[in-house]
């Protein structure tokens, strides 16, 4: 996924969002998973919780801050 990276950076720059925000990390990291299962945008609400539990908090906070 390190390939993602770069593009994941570039395309989120480009909409003006900026890395100190905080919402921007669950962000990049819901668009690499999503790369990765292409089934897991149907399902949105799972992914908030994947998200989630990488980064140790709640899939609402998640939500919220995205």
């Amino acid at each position: 996924m390190k390939a993602y990276d770069a593009a994941i950076s570039l395309y989120l720059s480009s909409k003006g969002l900026k890395k100190s925000n905080k919402g921007y990390c669950f962000l990049a990291e819901a668009i690499r998973t999503s790369l990765g299962s292409g089934d897991t945008l149907s399902k949105v609400t799972e992914l908030y919780a994947t998200v989630a539990q990488k980064y140790g908090t709640q899939p609402q906070n998640v939500e919220r801050a995205i």
